[in-house]
């Protein structure tokens, strides 16, 4: 329950930053791991989500 609140929130934050946009690729990515997790991705989702979201969620603090 906190990652989902916590991914919901970073999420947010992202979109708010312009980081990432509202129903891009990166959008539906964070949307199916705040839903089912990481492990639902498929290979190429999963690269995409390692490499440039986690790094993004890792570097910003949620206000």
């Amino acid at each position: 329950m906190l990652r989902r609140i916590y991914l919901t929130a970073a999420r947010e934050q992202l979109v708010a930053e312009g980081k990432i946009r509202r129903m891009s690729k990166a959008d539906a990515i964070l949307n199916k791991v705040i839903a089912s997790g990481a492990a639902c991705l498929s290979e190429d989702d999963r690269a995409l989500y390692d490499l440039k979201l986690i790094p993004l969620i890792e570097s910003m603090s949620l206000h």
